[in-house]
């Protein structure tokens, strides 16, 4: 978690680099999520983690719009 906000909160890069960090955090973090948890737990949290993105995605294109 220390790493996420580390690069919330660094301004030398562009969202787009940004984003591109943000992804390759998630992709090393889906099988070490997905090791601990079980078959059930793993498919509830893929489905609040995509509702919470989707709201992230709403409320993005509402200040890209603004």
């Amino acid at each position: 978690m220390e790493k996420l906000r580390k690069l919330r909160q660094n301004n030398d890069l562009s969202a787009k680099e940004k984003m591109e960090q943000f992804k390759t955090m998630r992709e090393e973090m889906l099988p070490k999520v997905k090791e601990v948890l079980t078959p059930e737990q793993y498919e509830k949290w893929e489905k609040t983690r995509g509702q919470v993105m989707g709201k992230a995605r709403e409320r993005w294109q509402q200040r890209k719009d603004q």
